[in-house]
């Protein structure tokens, strides 16, 4: 079976409730130290916005998920 040569070796779900303070320099760490990576975000916080407040950091996420709470 051959991988896709888009599809990314490593994946890397940061999961998220409530922290936007840690959030963004999280996301930054990540694809700095893993720059091929996929960057999912998983946000489960109280308020919602959180990508939005994660400018320029947010460009490095490949997947925002926010499940209905």
């Amino acid at each position: 079976m051959s991988r896709h040569p888009l599809s990314p070796l490593l994946s890397i779900v940061i999961p998220t409730a409530d922290r936007q303070e840690y959030a963004a320099g999280t996301i930054e760490a990540v694809a700095a130290a893993c720059p091929d990576a996929e960057i999912v975000v998983s946000d489960t916080s109280a308020e919602e916005g959180l990508f939005a407040r994660l400018s320029p950091a947010a460009a490095a996420i490949t997947r925002y998920i926010r499940p209905e709470i």
